[in-house]
């Protein structure tokens, strides 16, 4: 299971960046899902800081719910495979821009 998570890590943007080669319009797209998961995983974190807070709760156990959440893992993980995308377009384009 290790191994597929780090063969998507790396798959995963290299796939997205091929597409945004080939079809730079949809680098539009990837970003449009990548404000929307960092708003879904801020609220979600923000919730359950502010359920703990309200609640008094011990923050050490009650914080670790949160990673129960589908929609927290999956905005966390495209937020990672986005940077790492982003990233390589950077370097890519500035080894065009400087060979």
């Amino acid at each position: 299971m290790f191994g597929l998570l780090i063969a998507g890590s790396i798959l995963a943007p290299l796939l997205m960046f091929a597409v945004r080669f080939f079809t730079p319009k949809l680098a539009l797209f990837f970003d449009f899902i990548a404000v929307a998961a960092l708003y879904g995983f801020g609220w979600i974190a923000t919730g359950a800081i502010y359920k703990i807070l309200r609640d008094d709760t011990v923050m050490m156990t009650e914080v670790h719910r949160v990673f129960y959440s589908s929609w927290f893992l999956m905005s966390g993980a495209y937020l990672g495979v986005y940077a790492l995308y982003v990233i390589w377009w950077a370097l890519f384009s500035s080894w065009r821009k400087h060979p």
